[in-house]
């Protein structure tokens, strides 16, 4: 923990283990909950991993997370697949990454 404050970062993720069946345990709840708010007073992004339920979401919000990522969303999938897939996605608000460098027809960057 003492590394957290010289980090150069500016988020934090939630591993999947804490989030899974988060719906329906307060352990979880009260770890998760006391990570987003070490995360907001550190003003960092909470990242909660393995989001795989609407339950999982709903809560993970209510916590505190501010962005989520898991198979309710998609599985993994090449960068150049991920704007065509999301562009009309109910719950994402934004695509907060960089545009895919444009490839030539051999697929090597210019």
């Amino acid at each position: 923990m003492a590394y957290l404050r010289n980090l150069p970062t500016n988020s934090i993720k939630i591993d999947k283990l804490f989030v899974r069946d988060i719906d329906r345990s307060e352990e979880g709840r009260i770890i998760v909950s006391a990570i987003t708010r070490m995360a907001q007073d550190l003003n960092l992004k909470v990242v909660a991993e393995g989001v795989e339920t609407m339950e999982e979401l709903a809560t993970i919000r209510a916590l505190g997370a501010t962005c989520a990522q898991g198979y309710l969303f998609a599985r993994p999938m090449p960068a150049s697949d991920l704007r065509r897939r999301f562009a009309d996605h109910p719950y994402i608000t934004h695509l907060d990454f960089p545009p895919v460098p444009a490839q030539d027809h051999q697929g090597v960057n210019p």
